[in-house]
């Protein structure tokens, strides 16, 4: 719980009354029927002790069994309450574990007397019988274990035998025996190819099955109950053994380290080795994963009684690693978030984190009717994390995502249109629902992050809906009420090209003091055409005058030398060799630094920024300031600084010099469509992305009128800020400190904010949304127009507009996205 080896794999121990609230709520509705119906409590129905015992409930990334603890808890409570329901009715009967009355010739165990006795034979049929995890580490599979059989322990009686239940594995990497045979992860218009025969696939698969369904059948009660068990399972392994090294060598074949154009060769090639008619050679080993490490998991094959005697699992609990998209490629290498991304992620791209991807295994994991309550970061209901994930879930593309007789998604492409399709409700077999869910809630372990609570319902849901435990009449991907407008905002032609993030240098040897830049421009004048003020982050958000502190040496796209020409240089061009003075910096500081990063990046020229980001600066040559915000933010803040200097990638700059796009992108609206569109940090920091909150932003049509008007207002507003900054010689994040604090009543304050609600009622008024702005008693939306004051948000106590003011503003702003892009 305190190293950090699992957090650096990002996974996180999961504390007690989490699993509990978790489990609840994600097997209500398996074992009451009535829930998914929308019910009452009162209306609820238990079911019966068959059909509790008869549930397949999973953890894939179970670490040391939390939640199946918890699950083995709640079931075992619920097949008491069914027990005793039957005693009720029925005083003078015996019956069975099964609900069945007892007869002679029935060898099913009889309700033990004592209740204690009761709970722990409950607890142990429960663990016997319903519960299956999965874990990437063989050492966290054994912890699981031991936490099982601690919780099921009974006098005189061996451990509950759980090995064919609990295993070790990969849980997102794994084929189907429909891949294994086309020996394709693509099963459309493929053809057999496997050696070994399909009735032979089939009959080694049915023997497997009875032998696994064999150990359900009775209870440990004493060591050769165990032992018989164990007997079993080796038996049902063995069946399996040869496919398994099969689906091993496929799955192999799409994450070896090779170019794409090699890989069809190389799984060709390695048909021949699964037919016996091949070896592999000692060349292609090399590229080749290491099982060992990988650890591929094929449900279908582990689990076969679950998706070949079943169609899936019941329910699947858990909390899966949280890994940021961009540390995925680091953590666990380039084949292996390709495959995420084409196999799991059905080529949506986009920098999601690694648990939108065990969100989408999960749901592909479960039979119809079924559900799930997984632990995720807060980030799975934004930007990239969210369209990859619960975007895919609730609006699936066409055809649906695979279900549990096809454990491999299938490769489709996905576009715009079909992956923000609505589904209506006579196709709710497709898609999921999101019917219960927690938005955001910092981390009760020592991680310092914020999570979120998802509860999703494979199939129809007539029931409840349930946002931080208030009933609401749905929840969207974002984890929000919908509105009167659903789906995905879509980039917009109109905004294309305005908006960059900075300068990606990747080397610090780049940045100098000014005392070292002004030294070198002193040695050489020469030097200045390579020099240039430095702008990042927090010059940006902590300098009242939003000034760079430090500089930077810039050789744009220059070649080094006239001996390492390039072609493409224009005529006339300099070459970086022109300034030895600069370039002697960074052939000491930045070229050994580079040499030690991964191949592409040491063989990249090293005088030169590793995203020197040339659009960004041929868009902006011909203006005299550009926009800019920092991209991590505590609010959601711009301002105008000049063109002659670079920008850090710690930057979003935007492309425009007018003060009617400063008062949009400073207006409430504009906030309000950031935090709703961009992931966060924490929940509390903004991760503003030009893709999601720039290029999606509707901005209305103006006439020169209202457009003279907007200019005004935020000039207005933007020469009254930077008057308070340069009196108190506060940066803009402490300045916007005071202005969402209740207690500063600074007349200065006093005054941004008022002049903010200008700003913002102008807005409303350029889009014709006069109705926001005009008292209830007037005609208008609200009873006291957009209610700006100091409200409470996720991101805390703000002076901004009403939520109940956002939720419209968001709905309106994304019907105009849509009505743009349609008229684009």
């Amino acid at each position: 719980t305190t190293g950090t080896a699992r957090r650096e794999s990002g996974t996180h121990y999961t504390p007690k009354h989490l699993t509990e609230e978790i489990v609840k709520y994600t097997l209500e509705p398996l074992v009451y029927e009535g829930v998914s119906e929308g019910k009452t409590e009162g209306e609820w129905r238990l079911k019966s002790a068959q059909e509790l015992l008869s549930l397949k409930i999973c953890d894939p990334t179970m670490g040391s069994g939390a939640f199946l603890v918890q699950v083995c808890r709640y079931l075992a409570s619920r097949l008491l309450e069914a027990w005793g329901s039957l005693e009720e009715l029925h005083p003078k009967k015996v019956f069975t574990v099964f609900g069945n009355v007892s007869k002679p010739g029935l060898e099913e165990p009889l309700l033990p007397d004592s209740p204690e006795e009761r709970l722990i034979f409950a607890k142990r049929l429960i663990a016997e019988r319903c519960l299956y995890g999965v874990d990437k580490n063989p050492l966290a599979v054994e912890m699981a274990k031991l936490s099982l059989w601690l919780e099921t322990l009974q006098k005189d009686r061996p451990f509950t035998f759980l090995d064919h239940a609990l295993r070790s594995g990969d849980s997102l990497v794994g084929v189907s025996v429909q891949q294994l045979k086309y020996w394709s992860l693509d099963i459309s218009g493929q053809s057999y190819q496997l050696g070994i025969g399909a009735d032979e696939v089939q009959l080694l698969l049915k023997e497997a099955i009875a032998k696994r369904l064999e150990i359900e059948q009775f209870s440990v009660i004493s060591p050769k109950d165990q032992e018989h068990k164990k007997n079993l399972l080796f038996e049902a392994d063995s069946r399996l053994k040869d496919l398994k090294d099969r689906a091993n060598l496929l799955v192999s074949s799409y994450l070896a380290n090779v170019k794409k154009s090699e890989q069809e060769d190389l799984r060709v090639y390695l048909l021949m080795v699964a037919n016996g008619k091949a070896d592999i050679t000692d060349y292609q080993r090399r590229d080749l994963p290491d099982l060992d490490q990988l650890r591929p998991f094929h449900w279908e094959l582990e689990f076969p009684e679950v998706f070949l005697q079943g169609t899936g699992f019941d329910a699947i609990t858990g909390n899966p690693p949280f890994q940021g998209g961009k540390k995925i490629t680091g953590a666990l290498g380039t084949p292996y978030r390709d495959y995420l991304v084409e196999w799991i992620g059905n080529n949506v791209r986009g920098n999601a984190d690694l648990c939108a991807y065990f969100f989408l295994r999960v749901f592909a994991l479960l039979k119809q009717n079924a559900s799930c309550g997984l632990v995720a970061t807060n980030t799975i209901s934004q930007g990239d994390t969210r369209e990859v994930g619960l975007d895919q879930i609730v609006n699936p593309p066409q055809p649906p995502l695979v279900r549990g007789e096809n454990i491999g998604v299938k490769k489709i492409a996905v576009s715009k249109e079909n992956l923000n399709a609505q589904v209506p409700l006579s196709k709710g077999d497709l898609g999921g629902y999101i019917y219960r869910a927690v938005p955001s809630r910092p981390w009760s372990g020592t991680a310092a992050l914020e999570v979120a609570y998802v509860w999703l319902r494979k199939g129809h849901w007539q029931g409840k809906y349930y946002l931080e435990n208030q009933v609401v009449k749905g929840i969207t991907p974002y984890l929000t009420v919908p509105g009167t407008t659903t789906g995905t905002p879509y980039r917009l032609a109109a905004n294309s090209g305005k908006s960059f993030i900075g300068s990606y240098l990747l080397g610090m040897g780049f940045v100098l003091e000014p005392e070292e830049a002004q030294a070198l421009i002193a040695k050489n004048p020469k030097n200045k055409d390579v020099l240039f003020p430095y702008l990042n982050g927090q010059d940006l958000n902590s300098n009242p005058d939003q000034a760079p502190s430090r500089w930077v040496i810039n050789f744009f796209d220059w070649p080094l030398s006239p001996e390492r020409d390039n072609p493409k240089k224009p005529k006339g061009a300099p070459y970086a060799s022109d300034y030895p003075d600069c370039l002697e910096i960074l052939e000491n500081l930045v070229k050994p630094e580079r040499l030690e990063k991964a191949k592409d990046v040491a063989a990249a020229p090293w005088w030169q920024y590793w995203r020197i980001r040339g659009e960004l600066y041929e868009a902006i040559a011909n203006s005299n300031r550009v926009l800019t915000i920092c991209r991590h933010t505590k609010y959601t803040v711009f301002a105008f600084v000049p063109i002659n200097q670079v920008y850090s990638e710690a930057m979003v700059i935007v492309a425009q010099q007018t003060y009617t796009s400063f008062t949009f992108l400073s207006s409430s609206f504009h906030d309000f469509w950031a935090w709703d569109k961009c992931s966060t940090m924490g929940g509390s920091t903004l991760r503003y992305s030009p893709s999601d909150a720039f290029e999606t932003f509707p901005f209305p049509d103006l006439n020169p009128t209202t457009q003279q008007q907007l200019e005004a207002i935020g000039e207005n507003y933007y020469n009254h800020r930077q008057k308070i900054m340069t009196e108190t010689q506060l940066g803009l994040t402490k300045t916007y400190n005071r202005f969402h604090d209740p207690n500063e009543t600074d007349p200065e304050i006093e005054k941004l904010r008022q002049l903010h609600i200008e700003m913002d009622n102008a807005v409303a008024t350029a889009y014709g949304w006069e109705d926001l702005i005009a008292p209830l008693s007037k005609g208008g939306w609200g009873d006291k127009g957009l209610n700006h004051d100091f409200h409470q948000t996720k991101q805390g106590l703000r002076f901004t507009i009403s939520e109940e003011n956002r939720r419209e503003i968001l709905d309106r702003l994304l019907q105009l996205n849509h009505q743009r892009y349609a008229e684009e």
